[in-house]
């Protein structure tokens, strides 16, 4: 349901009225701000709207986000809905529909489930089945979404390419794609317009089927409908299927097609360009794609830079990505440590951990973050070159920098850790390690499981290990005992 993320004119209208707040200084905000004066009846109701409008001050100081991008946020967190109901905003068929998605998205099927039984019968349409649906199918609910679009059905209201294209999508995600061309075929029968979507998706199902017959099939079709064959979208849909295929020859004919139908002002369409051309290896492409993408827009964005780094990366092009990296650096109003992250993973693939470390000091300095993502990539890299010493630097730095509970390692960083600590048969990192894992609540079954294992590899006799378990804090469960008993 890309459809009902686009902002309707309330929040539109909320835009427009909030844009002019992002002059403003956060000293004036604190002034006029009701979360500054407590005792304001008006405090509560308005928190959402506050904390809006003082993020937007801020803007101008902290140099980061951008205006769009921090009312993205609230959308994509279903604040920006909460502020339009606590303002009293009469929401129209449309707004049901997107308050019911973000629901979904921000608190669970269940609460999306309760908010549409709530409402009224004329509010319960074709938008708000519709929206529903597509929250099964997201979450993949197979069982609960036939039974709605049954119901749909039912109600006259199931006769649309989106539910369609919902129910394509559920069976792709289910692993299912040989159920997505009946289903098209069910659209024709009745007369619903298949769209770009449709498309898209009924030559993803072939691929995976890895019938390219059908693949070109369904282009055979997309051609005799001049709408659809001007829609790019469709063109990348054939190019990775080419890619899946082994046909990068086919691949890259497909490109050519879609260069000629996308609109030069679509970014998204010169990103796909640059990493399908990456794929097949093919360099020349690649710095072609990127020389129009610099003519074709007057400022090269950090999303831009990404794309073609990731690019350079992976046709192994060293030289070019450190030129175009350092150009990055030089020419960014934003350090954003996305970008430099891709530097830190393509160096330390290559071996070059000098490198990445220096551009990580600079991010450091530069970058607000995260980053997390960087340092456990610095972590895997070390534990690979059983260098235990800098692998626990740089988690310990990152625990210290957890707040509010907004990082824990990753199950492959934690299994990494204890893999090294079970060969060297070393307790005492191991003990070290599980210690971190407490501060930021990492201490799941699975660690105690493996802190045992350490153990054990260790010549740890089972009274030793319970003890030590004792020490830790660490409640014996089944699988612990079980465990204990085959020492």
């Amino acid at each position: 349901m890309r459809s009902l993320n686009r902002f309707l004119s309330a929040a539109l209208f909320l835009r427009r009225r909030l844009c002019n707040a992002a002059a403003m200084t956060e000293a004036a905000a604190e002034e006029s701000s009701p979360l500054s004066h407590p005792s304001s009846p008006s405090s509560k109701k308005n928190s959402n709207s506050d904390m809006l409008y003082r993020q937007l001050s801020r803007l101008p100081a902290t140099g980061g986000k951008s205006v769009s991008e921090t009312l993205n946020e609230f959308i994509r967190d279903g604040r920006i809905m909460d502020w339009m109901k606590m303002r009293g905003t009469n929401f129209s068929h449309k707004d049901h529909a997107i308050y019911l998605d973000l629901l979904s998205k921000t608190k669970g099927v269940s609460a999306a489930e309760n908010y549409f039984h709530g409402l009224s019968p004329s509010e319960q349409n074709l938008y708000t089945y519709g929206a529903l649906l597509n929250c099964y199918c997201q979450q993949g609910l197979e069982d609960k979404a036939l039974v709605h679009f049954k119901k749909m059905e039912e109600m006259n209201v199931a006769s649309t390419s989106l539910a369609y294209n919902n129910l394509m999508s559920l069976n792709m995600k289910l692993g299912k794609p040989e159920k997505v061309a009946p289903l098209a075929e069910e659209m024709k029968q009745k007369d619903i317009s298949l769209t770009a979507l449709t498309y898209g998706i009924l030559i993803h199902s072939y691929s995976c089927l890895d019938d390219m017959t059908g693949v070109e099939r369904v282009m055979e079709e997309v051609k005799k409908d001049d709408k659809m064959k001007q829609n790019w979208i469709i063109y990348s849909n054939l190019a990775n299927a080419y890619v899946k295929a082994g046909d990068f020859v086919k691949a890259e004919s497909a490109l050519k097609e879609l260069e000629k139908v996308m609109s030069r002002s679509d970014r998204a369409a010169y990103h796909f360009l640059l990493s399908v051309y990456a794929t097949t290896s093919n360099l020349a492409e690649v710095k072609r794609i990127w020389g129009e993408v610099k003519s074709a827009f007057p400022v090269t964005n950090n999303i831009n830079y990404r794309t073609i780094l990731l690019a350079l990366s992976r046709v192994g092009d060293l030289v070019g990505f450190k030129d175009t990296f350092i150009e990055w650096e030089r020419e960014c109003s934003f350090y954003d440590v996305r970008v430099a992250n891709v530097a830190v993973k393509t160096y330390l693939k290559a071996d070059m951990v000098e490198e990445a470390e220096l551009i990580f000091e600079r991010a450091l300095k530069r970058s607000l973050g995260p980053f997390f993502t960087a340092r456990e990539m610095f972590m895997s890299f070390f534990l690979e070159k059983q260098k235990i010493d800098s692998a626990m630097k740089y988690i310990e730095a990152a625990i210290d920098e957890v707040m509010d509970g907004d990082w824990h390692p990753s199950p492959d960083i934690v299994n990494k850790f204890f893999e090294y600590f079970h060969e060297k048969m070393d307790i005492d990192r191991a003990e070290e390690f599980f210690k971190l894992l407490k501060r930021v609540g990492s201490c799941n079954s699975t660690a105690c499981k493996l802190l045992v294992q350490t153990y054990i590899s260790a010549g740890k006799t089972a009274p030793d290990i319970q003890g030590k378990l004792e020490d830790h804090g660490i409640e014996m469960n089944n699988e612990l005992e079980n465990i204990l008993r085959s020492v």
